[in-house]
Order: structure tokens, then C-alpha cells, then sequence
């Protein structure tokens, strides 16, 4: 099938500043909202209040925003952002490399209970950092766990349902921040030790840890598909 021409593309982009809100994408399982930077939305009082399961309707992850930071301490700034089909895209700069920073649902692949982060850079970057910045229902509990060396962020809901945040670098260390409504906030340093490509993972599921690490573990094998 030939490729049609750009005018004909299911695609368009806005400057960031333009923006104050992104796209909806949902499966057969959740439902997501997204801000003008590609990031999970957290508007209380309202529909776009985070990542949404439809089948106990129930919000495992009430916001999440996904920042870069190079090794000085400073921050990629968003430039602008492009809207697809599958997937929301915000380019970023760090110094004067682009990156592309993209988040996607899947469709098709073995858990559709979980939304990830995709970092594509122009050129290799060194010792940065990838700062989770997640908002969770209160009663969520969330600890540091390990497996085979690489260090993740595991969280159990207070009705069992368990969680992770994986990282394609290993978990630094993270902190937790109560809030006035009761809902918690983690912020959380996943490592960019170098290379042009990095990545975070939120998945959950009802029936056990073993199911969402099984995914991402799968997810960031070298020859899984994008």
C-alpha cells in the first residue's frame, strides 16, 4: 500500500504553550487522559483524573508526569507536542539534543492494563535521569524491590491489586508525599546512564506481581517490538 502524502497524515502539532490539554486513548481494559505534554492528567472533580479500569471503574493511577534531567541538574523543556492515532508525542530539549518523549496504551500485547513512556534522543546522552512523578489513591503502599539486579518501584492497592513502575535504567531511590485529599505522591529517579533511548512502565493487575513484571520484564527485552 502506498504511503500517503503528509497533507493526508492522521497527525498534528501545536506548541506546547498553545496546549493545555492532550489526547484520550483507552483499550478494552483502561482508559487514560493525557495534558498538553504528554503527560497523565490529574484534574480532580473531573473525568481526567488519571488511568481509569473498566472493570471495577476504579483509578490506579490518579496522575503522572515523566521529566528528563541531565546530569548538571537540568531540565529538558518541552517544545511542542504532536498528536497520532496511537500515540501522543512531545519533543523536548535538553541542551541541544531533541529528545522525543512519547506515550502509547497498547492494543494487542499480553497486558493491556498498563501505559508507558518512550524517550527517543538525537544524539546519546550520559548520566540523566528520568524524574516519575505519580499520584496514587489513598492506602497505597509502595516500596523499593529488586529483581535480578535491576531495581523497581512495587505498589499494592489497599483492595490487593499490585503495581510497578520499571524503569529501562534501575530504580535510584524515591520519596513519598502525602496529600491534603489523602492521595499520595511518589517522585522517583529512574537512571539514563547513556545511549539514545530510555523508557518507564506503569502496569498493574488484579491477579498477582508476577503478571504485570512478567510484561515489562517482556517489554524491555531487546527484540520485544515497539
Amino acid at each position: 500500500m502506498p504511503v500517503p502524502p503528509p497533507a493526508f497524515r492522521l497527525s498534528y502539532t501545536f506548541p506546547v504553550e498553545r496546549l493545555k490539554r492532550g489526547h484520550s486513548f483507552g483499550n478494552a481494559l483502561i482508559y487514560v487522559t493525557l495534558d498538553g505534554v504528554s503527560d497523565v492528567s490529574h484534574e480532580p472533580h473531573s473525568a481526567r483524573l488519571g488511568l481509569r479500569d473498566a472493570f471495577d471503574q476504579r483509578y490506579y493511577l490518579l496522575g503522572w508526569k515523566v521529566s528528563l534531567h541531565s546530569a548538571d541538574g537540568a531540565d529538558a523543556t518541552p517544545v511542542d507536542t504532536t498528536f497520532l492515532p496511537s500515540s501522543q508525542v512531545t519533543n523536548l530539549r535538553l541542551g541541544r539534543t531533541r529528545v522525543a518523549k512519547k506515550f502509547l496504551l497498547p492494543y494487542e500485547n499480553n497486558l493491556l492494563r498498563s501505559a508507558h513512556f518512550i524517550f527517543d534522543a538525537d544524539a546519546a546522552l550520559k548520566n540523566c535521569a528520568l524524574q516519575s512523578r505519580a499520584v496514587f489513591p489513598a492506602g497505597t503502599k509502595l516500596s523499593q524491590a529488586d529483581q535480578n539486579g535491576h531495581a523497581y518501584l512495587s505498589i499494592q492497592h489497599d483492595n490487593g491489586t499490585v503495581a510497578v513502575i520499571w524503569g529501562s535504567g534501575s530504580l535510584r531511590g524515591f520519596t513519598i508525599h502525602p496529600m491534603a485529599d489523602g492521595c499520595i505522591e511518589c517522585a522517583a529517579d529512574f537512571a539514563w546512564d547513556s545511549g539514545k533511548a530510555a523508557a518507564l512502565s506503569f502496569a498493574y493487575s488484579h491477579r498477582g506481581l508476577h503478571v504485570p513484571l512478567a510484561n515489562v520484564q517482556e517489554t524491555y527485552m531487546p527484540d520485544a517490538g515497539s
